[in-house]
């Protein structure tokens, strides 16, 4: 029984869920609306309370809520007659996900009921089959077959192959990959709360939420009201985002035939977004808060995206700060693919990166650079990578440090700003001018200074140490192969070795302890040492520290075993190690068998750091440190320090 009242030009019926999704029925979704962005909590939500209503009164009406809806009348040439069609301005997320409900219903009863012909017994479903087949199928629309529900951001096709029967694609996007989820959900859920012998009762709840579960659908007249109405409600289970709010506003400014470009813009940003590396990449909030930082060269919060774009976007057009809605739209599509780009180690317009340069801040999945990366994504690829590498290291710089984010953030946005403002072929001394103001907040020798303090504590036994530990003896690895022209790239010592059932398939390096885990009872049981180590604890701290660890080939390792630094296998194999930071280690019998070009660095290592490579104790380790760490400060300060 439908109930209708009328107040003012707002229509209010009082209606069940198959009156809601019957054959005469098709709901859109402005394109200026989110995608359908529920998830398990909320799918969670629904189906408790529907279950928890069916159990304890059945025979009782259920309120679920409200839908707002813009009815509207287009001739299909097919049929050759109007269909009935609704906007659906607000009840997206709560009406796809019961259409989905009642698709895994359905098929769960047909697995349950067909015989090995695949007919359905009658006797039990009785005649609610027909009207859930209705409610469930495919529906003709504008000349074409479509799901009662079209969501936004390219929802329908995922919507139409699951009622369709057809394999679902790999999603795109976070509508599709929601949809996806709502159906893995229900599925497993009916079958769980209903298994095969309870088939019967999986009947009774459907036609209970069918005839018994009821939705106020509230008629809006006037489509031009629809996106002003969307901004004032919220759906139930979910808040709007201040992404949503912000799309909804650039529907708003936008003239009626802007909506479809629009709409192909914001769903194109919507997919890049979602292909970006990382999770805290993938969504429109951090996107929008990059674009507004380098625009602006300054700290916008999350809470205050929605308003601060809206003032943008609804400037005068004298206004200094006035963003057309259209470059707006057309931005935010370029913008998001850059984004893409670089999250996955790709130059900004997708030439593929060769993480030469960058690679440390992909490696630690660093994102807070990411802005001055997208600022600079006008840049040709030669001013890029000189920008790149100034990035990586201030990046390395604050991550090794332990910098407060905050702190490095007060440093990005009004650097993104000058950097957004080069000529794309930018010189060497362009990119430092725009850089140099941004580093004036902390000086260079005092997160240096704290970084030197940090690594103290690295602990290669530790598993989040691992990844930055590998980079960093990379990195260093690299820079002293350059001082004797010697290239060996950055990359190249990241790989690992690989094996396939024990069989070496790539070579590659390994991270070696010079006094290796093994000997531990031997350093302790050495007087000496004990003595100066004092305790196990201290023992394992020292052996996994960052000084008495090296970058050795695959092969080397190998042969060399659980040798102990001062043992004459070791220090041959060391000698005749790819790298002079290895050979560095050798006592004077094998230095006189380096070559000419390695004797002057590792001779000018030795001088310096005073070492002596005849024994290798606790100092040793500490002096092995302290010369690591003088190659990395030349290496920042050639890239910092203008």
């Amino acid at each position: 029984m439908v109930h209708n009242s009328v107040i003012t030009d707002v229509e209010f019926n009082f209606e069940p869920l198959y009156n809601v999704f019957n054959t005469k029925k098709y709901y859109r979704v402005g394109e200026y609306q989110r995608g359908f962005s529920w998830g398990e909590e909320q799918f969670e939500q629904l189906f408790t309370d529907f279950h928890g209503s069916f159990e304890e009164a059945p025979s009782d009406t259920y309120l679920l809520g409200q839908i707002i809806i813009c009815p509207t009348r287009e001739y299909n040439n097919k049929i050759r007659n109007y269909v009935q069609q609704y906007d659906l301005i607000d009840g997206q997320q709560r009406s796809t996900s019961l259409l989905i409900l009642f698709f895994c219903i359905r098929q769960v009863l047909s697995e349950y009921l067909s015989d090995e012909n695949g007919n359905i017994d009658l006797s039990i479903v009785g005649d609610f089959w027909d009207e859930l087949k209705t409610m469930t199928q495919l529906t003709m629309t504008d000349q074409q077959e479509a799901p009662r529900v079209k969501p936004a951001a390219n929802g329908e096709e995922f919507l139409k192959a699951m009622l369709g029967g057809f394999t679902l694609p790999e999603p795109s996007n976070g509508t599709q990959r929601n949809i996806t989820v709502a159906w893995e959900y229900f599925t497993e859920k009916i079958k769980k709360t209903f298994p095969a012998t309870e088939q019967e009762r999986l009947v009774a709840f459907t036609e209970y939420l069918m005839h018994k579960v009821y939705i106020v659908a509230v008629l809006v007249p006037e489509a031009a009201r629809a996106v002003t109405i969307f901004q004032k409600v919220n759906n139930r289970g979910l808040a709007l985002d201040e992404s949503d709010l912000i799309k909804s506003f650039l529907f708003l400014r936008a003239n009626p035939d802007e909506f479809n470009s629009y709409s192909k813009s914001w769903d194109a940003a919507s997919g890049n977004i979602f292909n970006c590396r990382l999770k805290r990449t993938q969504s429109m909030e951090f996107l929008l808060k990059l674009m507004i930082g380098i625009r602006k060269g300054s700290s916008i919060s999350t809470t205050r995206l929605y308003e601060e774009w809206q003032k943008m976007l609804d400037f005068p057009a004298d206004n200094p700060e006035f963003y057309a809605t259209s470059k707006f739209a057309k931005d935010l599509e370029d913008k998001s693919k850059c984004l893409q780009n670089i999250t996955v180690g790709n130059y900004p317009n997708g030439t593929p990166g060769h993480l030469s340069i960058g690679r440390g801040i992909y490696e630690l999945k660093a994102v807070q650079q990411h802005e001055i990366q997208l600022a600079g994504s006008h840049l040709l690829s030669e001013s890029y990578d000189k920008l790149l590498a100034i990035i990586e290291d201030r990046t390395l710089l604050s991550l090794w440090s332990s910098e407060l984010p905050q702190e490095f953030e007060r440093v990005i946005h009004p650097w993104a700003q000058a950097v957004s403002n080069l000529d794309p072929a930018a010189t060497l001394e362009e990119i430092q001018e725009a850089s140099r103001e941004a580093f004036s907040i902390n000086s260079f020798e005092i997160l240096f200074t704290k970084l030197e303090s940090e690594i103290q504590n690295w602990d290669y036994n530790t598993q989040s140490h691992r990844q930055r530990i590998r980079y960093f003896l990379a990195r260093i690895y690299h820079a002293a192969e350059n001082q004797i022209d010697e290239v060996v790239s950055v990359s190249e010592c990241m790989k690992t070795t690989r094996y396939r059932q024990g069989e070496v398939i790539e070579k590659g390096f390994d991270i070696d302890h010079i006094l290796p885990e093994s000997q531990a009872a031997h350093w302790r049981q050495n007087t000496r040492l004990n003595s100066e180590l004092g305790s196990e604890s201290r023992f394992e701290k020292k052996v996994h520290s960052i000084g008495n660890l090296i970058l050795l080939h695959s092969r080397d390792n190998w042969t060399q075993g659980n040798e102990l630094p001062w043992d004459g296998v070791k220090k041959q194999n060391l000698g005749q190690s790819k790298f002079v930071l290895n050979k560095f280690l050798v006592d004077e019998h094998y230095y006189g068998q380096l070559n000419e070009r390695v004797k002057e660095p590792v001779a000018t290592w030795r001088t310096h750091f005073n070492h002596q490579a005849s024994q290798w104790d606790e100092e040793s380790i500490d002096v092995r440190r302290k010369m690591y760490l003088s190659i990395l400060k030349e290496e920042f300060s050639r890239n910092l320090i203008f």
